[in-house]
């Protein structure tokens, strides 16, 4: 009867977890289990130093030789009339792989604080990111017919429900966030448009800057597989988690040599990706596939 007991056990156990049986593997999905994976890169930005254009080249040109889909928040405001920079917003735009996901229109104050606007007032803004990204594009394809993003990004997260309401109506599809921002609370999806406003940080606090510490690959993985939250709904597709995976450009900063990518974080920021890319479990997705996945 005790051998019995023992064997249902251990049989449990190869169940539950992948690898050996005794403990779960950490550096693995749930073996029950898919995960829908959203890589995000935030603020790309024409505003930036000349010297960080190499630095989105790098992003572009790793994507697109990965094949992985991941979605890209720029202020469309930014773009104007350099060349260069407008050169690698076309590489965006064009790749199979980046998805563009509006961020406000200048990310300047009123948007820092776009709760405290109007109905109105807030679609006006969204409504000029729109307009001036179409106009620059137009400009910069040399053709009128542009395809607008359907994925909305609020700096600060500062996200309610006139911000929901602006964004659904001039036809943005789904909101893609990382958290929620102060003096807001969180919101649920709609039939018609998905929220998301939660996500794993590559760094430890989840705050910007060159100042940050990048998770290794084993503890982002952890944080991954037990991933939950009880203050606000996680999307699922087909009963399976979405969970957004982001940093922002300027995470990659050197703290020793300003201006310049510490190659310590690139190495896990790829690491990272590669490791997900070879579990068969993982799925990876853009903010615009996760909602058609769903609809």
């Amino acid at each position: 009867m005790v051998v019995l007991v023992l064997v249902l056990i251990v049989d449990v156990g190869f169940i539950l977890f992948s690898g050996s049986g005794e403990s779960p593997n950490k550096d693995s999905i749930l073996e029950d289990e898919k995960i829908y994976i959203g890589l995000y890169v935030g603020d790309i930005d024409g505003h930036v130093s000349e010297n960080w254009y190499l630095f989105y080249e790098r992003l572009i040109e790793f994507y697109e030789e990965e094949k992985i889909p991941a979605g890209f928040s720029f202020y469309s405001a930014t773009i104007e009339d350099d060349e260069e920079f407008n050169n690698l917003i076309k590489r965006m735009y064009e790749s199979p792989y980046i998805e563009l996901i509006q961020k406000g229109y200048r990310g300047d104050d009123a948007e820092l604080n776009m709760e405290n606007l109007s109905f109105e007032e807030q679609k006006q803004i969204i409504k000029d990111g729109q307009d001036h990204f179409r106009e620059k594009m137009q400009e910069i394809l040399g053709k009128d017919d542009i395809n607008l993003p359907t994925s909305y990004n609020q700096i600060g997260g500062k996200f309610n429900e006139d911000t929901m309401k602006a964004t659904e109506s001039l036809g943005f599809k789904i909101y893609y966030d990382m958290f929620v921002g102060d003096d807001v609370v969180p919101l649920e999806s709609t039939d018609t448009f998905d929220i998301v406003q939660y996500g794993v940080s590559f760094t430890r606090d989840g705050q910007p800057g060159k100042e940050t510490i990048f998770q290794n690959p084993t503890e982002l993985l952890k944080e991954i597989n037990d991933y939950q939250r009880e203050d606000l709904t996680i999307l699922t597709i087909n009963g399976d988690r979405v969970i957004p995976l982001w940093c922002h450009h300027q995470d990659f900063e050197s703290k020793t040599v300003e201006e310049k990518v510490d190659e310590s974080k690139w190495d896990i920021y790829v690491q990272t990706i590669h490791k997900l890319k070879e579990d068969p479990r993982i799925i990876f997705v853009s903010p615009s596939q996760i909602y058609e996945m769903r609809h």
